[in-house]
């Protein structure tokens, strides 16, 4: 039996893969189409592994040729002479030729021993074929033909050879090195392969940068790339020279990192290297290597970059002529020079298989597990990485354990992360920090929560972060790389002090949201109370900056109430509540229009009925309250009905708007449909009361002089549905005020005068204590009109409106005070030594009022002052 000649092997593979190729661009190029037949079709999809055949099924379908034998080419064109501009005579040469070929190919092809004549009559094919046959172009034959008669070493190795001729086929200089995956051959990332190619030979991308952490094959894609396109004749003209310089320091060998002899550690080094794969002329190297790339179209591929500082080489790649390139592998990208091409890890079927490979090649039998086992491992100990895998491999075939391997990969993180880390900045890092924190996916607005106040530019940071790949960003959330997070861990842990500092500001957060859903939950259609959205992290931070906004307006900080509302914005520009405060915050700021087209975009931006219903109801309002407009404040409330039908609180706020349209039917019957049940809160009792006493009271209102008992019947309505409450919270005290008002001006009727005075001394503690213009209102009116009224009924109306609290800091004997609040059953009494609570069983005279002047015993109450035996003040001008 013959010895298994590889060298010969070899040689007769390249002249059967060259005829084989040639045939099929013969095929695939000719001028007509021809359809391929039913049987070839279906051995070609049976051997696609990937289903990407395009759809037609003709000679001009290069991916369908390609999955065909040189047998199979051969019967297309046989079969199809006519089709092919065959003569019969050259048709006969043809089929003699392919007859003896293709048994020799296929032994070649598929390791079979080889036959004693095969090697003289594929040595004939290749000397007289392209004669033979002219219609075929042969040219990659041709190509063979005169390696193996120049320089034979050519088609055994892909380096240079010795005699410094760095010259493809094609023409093209080049000075790549080996491919370093030819125990496997390069597997997968065919995704990554195409795209980059294509940035590689288009005429835009003129720095292009391919970013990843250390170990994920960015070189070896790389290399990859740039042999496919020299190797290719339709890419290979593409580029006069690719020039290679490697910055590497370290390589992995038989499972340890060790340091590279010689390796390039500076900017002026790299300058150097290259330019001794240039023409030298003017002794400036950068000026040297620069006129070299103007004069040739270039490639110039940095490996590993990162190894340098981007200062050092910034302004060389901004000088790069049009006419060439620069291809980059880093850890991390140049800025906005490039056209970044992030690499991830591999996909899991991309990892499973090289795994496999190399195990196979290094004779070892861990792939045979069970598959959840090896994704695990493959995914959460060895981060999908090929250099980890590698390096897992290898290192178990020199004897090291597998566990122990997988407890200390110390070595292999400082590897591929530690150039990283050490470049970042302290800021950089505590972004990094925070990540490790919170322990979850964190989207720019809560990194900028955390981190504002002790950073400069966070998006600037997190932008230098993404082009590592320490941080990727994947459905609107930013997360650490896992091998980052492993680093840091490792070797640089957040201080105790950052992280009590992150603890505090999370519960500041949880604290502000917690007060905003209450407030929701208790009054959800009030204009500024927010929906905290609790699973969405981008909203919770903007209704947090939302929050902030209605603080400063309150204070007519407008600057700051704006700069919170667009940091909201920024962070949740789909956010509707963003809109409705910036709508509220304009109106209270009198922007007139801004403020409606706030409200608008806030409705159009609401994603549920409910949503806009809260919208529409503060626009109401504003339109009411700001504009006066009491239509287009029906329009928007009628609006809210439709979206939230049946809502009380929006259902009031209607009532609202009937009673200024003086529609009082539809406002009345309106109440009657919504009114309150011994189940209801005191707070919807006051809303109910105060509109119905409302419409009491602008019912009367209508009424001339003449009919004004009809108006003292509705206002004494008023006030007993006021009174039917068990507390009266500001707002009703209001109506109760104004009810008081209308009923003071009627002060010349008798009957009226003895009503108010009595009403006016009933509910004078509820009162006196609002400052809002009713109050000052009725205090006016009672004075006008003094002549009507008792004494004490001018002494109280004095009182509306004081201080009383702040009069009485400056007593400063301990027995004596003013009272500041009273109740139906306890009160407070205040002066320079603070307040004192008592009962009213202590209260040593009758009709006692807030602002009296008294004198008292202090006295304990569990832990908090306060007073007995309380009598008013002899001094009677202090009433």
């Amino acid at each position: 039996m013959e010895n298994f000649n590889l060298n010969s092997r070899i040689l007769m593979f390249a002249v059967c893969s060259s005829i084989e190729y040639d045939l099929r661009m013969f095929i695939s190029k000719s001028d007509t189409t021809l359809e391929i037949p039913e049987q070839l079709v279906s051995k070609a999809k049976s051997r696609n592994k990937k289903g990407n055949l395009i759809p037609s099924f003709d000679n001009h379908n290069l991916k369908l040729l390609e999955e065909l034998d040189l047998g199979d080419l051969h019967s297309i064109v046989s079969n199809n002479q006519a089709h092919f501009k065959l003569n019969l005579d050259t048709k006969d040469k043809f089929d003699e030729i392919f007859t003896k070929v293709i048994p020799i190919r296929n032994r070649v092809m598929h390791s079979r021993p080889l036959e004693f004549a095969d090697r003289s009559i594929l040595e004939d094919a290749l000397k007289n074929l392209d004669t033979i046959i002219p219609s075929v172009l042969w040219n990659e034959l041709k190509n063979i033909r005169k390696k193996i008669l120049e320089n034979p070493s050519q088609i055994l190795i892909d380096t240079p050879i010795d005699s410094g001729d760095n010259y493809n086929q094609s023409g093209m200089y080049h000075n790549l090195p080996l491919p370093e995956f030819d125990d496997t051959g390069f597997v997968g990332r065919r995704r990554d392969i195409n795209e980059l190619t294509k940035l590689i030979l288009n005429h835009k991308s003129q720095i292009i940068t391919i970013v990843g952490n250390g170990g994920f094959g960015k070189t070896a894609l790389a290399i990859k790339c740039l042999y496919d396109i020299i190797d290719n004749p339709l890419t290979s003209e593409r580029f006069d020279a690719m020039i290679w310089v490697s910055l590497k320091t370290k390589s992995l060998t038989a499972g340890e990192f060790t340091n590279i002899n010689n390796a390039i550690k500076t900017a002026d080094d790299m300058y150097s290297t290259i330019q001794e794969s240039m023409v030298k002329d003017t002794g400036n190297i950068q000026k040297d290597i620069l006129t070299f790339m103007e004069s040739f179209n270039t490639l110039l591929i940095i490996d590993n970059l990162e190894t340098l500082t981007t200062e050092e080489v910034i302004n060389f790649l901004k000088e790069i002529p049009d006419n060439s390139k620069v291809l980059i592998t880093s850890r991390n990208g140049v800025g906005e020079l490039e056209t970044r091409y992030k690499l991830s890890p591999l996909d899991s079927n991309d990892s499973e298989t090289y795994f496999r490979l190399l195990c196979q090649y290094y004779g070892l039998d861990l792939y045979k597990r069970n598959k959840n086992d090896l994704k695990k491992l493959l995914k959460e100990d060895l981060f999908s990485s090929p250099l980890y895998i590698k390096w897992f491999v290898t290192s178990i075939s020199f004897g090291a354990a597998e566990q122990s391997l997988i407890s200390n990969k110390d070595k292999i993180i400082e590897f591929s992360m530690s150039n990283i880390v050490e470049r970042l900045t302290d800021q950089q890092k505590e972004i990094l920090h925070l990540f490790l924190v919170q322990g979850v996916p964190l989207g720019y607005g809560e990194i900028d929560f955390y981190l504002a106040s002790r950073k400069v530019d966070i998006a600037s940071d997190i932008n230098v972060l993404s082009t590592t790949s320490m941080l990727e960003l994947k459905s609107s959330k930013y997360q650490i790389n896992k091998m980052a997070k492993e680093y840091l861990s490792l070797y640089d842990p957040p201080q105790n002090q950052f992280v009590q500092y992150i603890n505090g500001k999370r519960n500041e957060l949880n604290q502000i949201l917690q007060s905003i859903q209450l407030n929701k939950e208790a009054s959800p259609f009030f204009p500024t109370n927010l929906f905290a959205f609790l699973e969405d992290s981008s909203k919770k931070i903007a209704a947090y900056y939302l929050n902030q906004a209605l603080s400063y307006s309150k204070e007519k900080q407008w600057e700051k109430a704006y700069h919170y509302i667009n940091k909201a914005q920024e962070i949740s520009p789909g956010y509707f509540e963003v809109y409705k405060i910036r709508g509220f915050v304009n109106a209270e700021n009198r922007n007139i229009y801004e403020a409606i087209d706030s409200y608008r975009i806030a409705v159009e931006s609401a994603e549920t009925n409910f949503q806009k219903a809260t919208v529409y109801y503060a626009f109401s309002k504003f339109y009411k309250d700001k504009m006066s407009d009491a239509e287009s404040a029906f329009e928007m409330i009628t609006n809210a009905d439709a979206n939230y039908p049946n809502s009380r609180e929006i259902l009031l706020e209607k009532v609202r708007i009937l009673i200024y349209l003086v529609r009082y039917q539809e406002a009345e019957s309106t109440l009657l449909r919504i009114s309150p049940t011994e189940h209801d809160t005191e707070k919807y009792k006051n809303m109910y009361a105060s509109r119905y006493a409302d419409l009491c009271i602008r019912k009367g209102q209508q009424y001339s002089k003449r009919d004004f008992l009809k108006q003292v019947d509705l206002i004494e309505q008023a006030l007993e549905i006021i009174e039917k409450l068990e507390t009266i919270d500001r707002g009703t005290t209001s109506v109760l005020a104004k009810a008081l008002c209308d009923l003071a001006h009627i002060g010349f009727d008798p009957s009226a005068k003895l009503l108010f005075e009595r009403k006016f001394i009933q509910h004078f503690s509820i009162i006196v204590n609002n400052t809002n213009q009713v109050i000052n209102k009725l205090k006016s009116t009672i004075l006008e009109r003094s002549k009507f009224y008792d004494p004490e009924i001018i002494d109280l109306a004095e009182r509306l409106g004081k201080n009383f609290k702040s009069e009485a800091r400056t007593i400063k004997n301990d027995s004596e005070g003013i009272i500041v609040t009273l109740k139906d059953r306890f009160g407070f009494l205040t002066n320079s030594f603070g307040d004192y609570y008592f009962n009213v069983i202590e209260l040593r005279y009758m009709n006692a009022m807030v602002g009296d002047h008294i004198t008292f015993e202090p006295n304990n109450y569990g832990e908090r002052k306060s007073a007995k035996n309380i009598n008013l003040s002899i001094d009677k001008s202090k009433r």
